[in-house]
This record gives structure tokens, C-alpha cells and sequence, in this order.
């Protein structure tokens, strides 16, 4: 009971960083499918704690999937945000794609594009990255191969402004660790987990947060100002491999946050209490 209270406390804490929206009535429901029906109360119950104090418009959405259980949960998990810099990992992938199916290696500079633009979020190795592409048609590419569908793409080559879904991000998280060829080769999938789990410690906020000492974690996280909303839009997306094995994907969305101090908190928040569930 203490430690339920200690966390509402928090919670509450967090909210006051958000910009006013018109009512403080929680958005959407939480919903859970899949595993047994222990499992999905478990989680359902550490969602509904974790978006306590949303409110209308939602400013907060989170998907995740837990391999071990077959349980999928969501909260407003299909309306799609502006990725900011988490689609760096995607331009990563996109590239590494495109280059195999040109019959071309990936050079050693672009290789540091990619590390430079995940470890780091390196904005200029971003748009290096996107300017190998070319445009967006590669990303697509990318992403109908890993059965990721109905992505929003900037068109103007602000990739930045790519909008994707909590759900989406699960299903490319998915799709990055499925130990296999498809959409990309396996050694591509390989390296870009490895930058994921290698980011430098000002990097490493969101998902991977709360977890045991020790744990495997691989994450990408993105903010920057909203421009269609006041605010500013902070992301976490990544995976997380627990000691006795198996692995759940996450992924925590926000927007109207005060500032980007503000928004990483409250994902943090979120993150803590769903990974002491999980």
C-alpha cells in the first residue's frame, strides 16, 4: 500500500508539468489482450496507475508487449505523434535496407552516422542519414517490409516529423528483434540493438528506466517543440531483455509538456511503474 501511494505521489507531481488542456478527465481506457487472465490484471492495474492523471486532449500514449506472457496492453496507443528524433533508429535501418538490396556495403562513415545519430542523437548524423536515402521512399520501405502500415510521412524531408503510434513502435521493435532476415539482415538488426544498448548516460531516460540492476535495455529517445501544439513532444521507445529471459517492448509517447526536463520525468514515472510490473 505504501509503495501504491508513493507512486500516485509522484504521479501527481509529474502532472503539474504539463500545458493546460480543457479537462482533467483520463482520455481513453486502458486496454489489455492476450496471456492469461493474471497477467492482463497485472498490467492493466500498473497502466491505469501509470496514466492516473492524463487528461483531455491525452497528452500521454504507451503500448508495450510482453513476449513472456502474450500480453499486449495499451493506452491510446493508436494515435500517431511526431517521432522526433526516435526515428533515427529507423533512418539507420532504412539505409542499411536500402544498401542490401543495392548490393552495396554500408561504408564506414555511414556506420558512424549511425552510431553518432543513436548513441548520441546526433541531429546533423540525422540528416546525413537522410540524406543518403534521398527522401522518404526508403523509410517506407523499411517499414512495409517489417509490416509496420500507416505511417504519416513528413513529405518535405523534415523526418523528424514523422508521426507513428505507440502500436507502430512496438511492431518495429518487433520486427528489429525478431532474429531473422526479414525487412533487413539479421547483422543490421544486430548492430543497431548494440547502439540502442550503448547510448552515452545523458541518453539513457525513458524506458529503461526502473529496471533491476543489471537488466539488458535497448532504447531510443526524441523530443523537440511540438509547432502544431504549445508544448514539447519527449519519447521513449525500446526493448528490455529480463534476467530469467524473454523480452518486452515499450514505448511511451507525451506531448504538452512544459519543457523537455519535465517531459523526461514524466516518462520516467510511467517507466517505473510499468517495469516494476513487468
Amino acid at each position: 500500500m505504501k509503495r501504491a501511494v508513493s507512486i500516485a505521489l509522484l504521479l501527481v507531481g509529474v502532472c503539474a508539468g504539463i500545458v493546460a488542456a480543457p479537462s482533467s478527465a483520463s482520455a481513453a481506457p486502458v486496454t489489455c489482450v492476450g496471456g492469461t487472465s493474471g497477467a492482463r490484471a497485472k498490467l492493466t492495474k500498473a497502466m491505469r496507475t501509470a496514466v492516473a492523471n492524463d487528461r483531455k486532449p491525452s497528452t500521454l500514449r504507451i503500448a508495450l508487449r510482453d513476449g513472456r506472457t502474450g500480453v499486449e496492453c495499451g493506452y491510446q496507443a493508436q494515435s500517431r505523434i511526431y517521432t522526433r528524433s526516435v526515428i533515427k533508429v529507423a533512418l539507420s535501418a532504412a539505409l542499411i535496407r536500402m544498401r542490401h538490396k543495392q548490393g552495396r556495403p554500408v561504408t564506414k562513415r555511414e556506420y558512424s552516422y549511425m552510431n553518432a545519430a543513436i548513441t548520441r542523437s546526433v541531429n546533423a548524423a540525422g540528416q546525413a542519414l537522410y540524406n543518403r536515402l534521398g527522401s522518404d521512399a526508403p523509410l517506407r520501405n523499411l517499414f512495409l517490409s517489417l509490416g509496420v502500415n500507416g505511417i504519416k510521412y513528413s513529405g518535405d524531408g523534415r523526418w523528424g516529423n514523422t508521426r507513428l503510434s505507440a502500436a507502430q513502435h512496438i511492431k518495429f521493435l518487433q520486427g528489429l528483434t525478431d532474429g531473422n532476415n526479414r525487412g533487413l539482415p539479421l547483422s543490421g538488426k544486430l548492430y543497431l540493438i548494440d547502439r540502442m544498448h550503448n547510448l552515452i548516460n545523458k541518453q539513457i531516460w525513458g524506458v529503461g528506466i526502473g529496471v533491476p540492476p543489471g537488466t539488458y535495455f535497448a532504447l531510443k529517445g526524441g523530443w523537440g517543440p511540438s509547432q502544431s501544439q504549445p508544448g514539447y513532444i519527449v519519447n521513449s521507445i525500446g526493448v528490455v531483455r529480463p534476467k530469467t529471459g524473454g523480452q518486452y517492448e515499450m514505448a511511451i509517447l507525451t506531448n504538452r509538456n512544459k519543457s523537455e526536463a519535465i517531459g523526461k520525468r514524466r516518462l520516467n514515472q510511467v517507466a517505473r511503474v510499468m517495469n516494476a510490473a513487468l
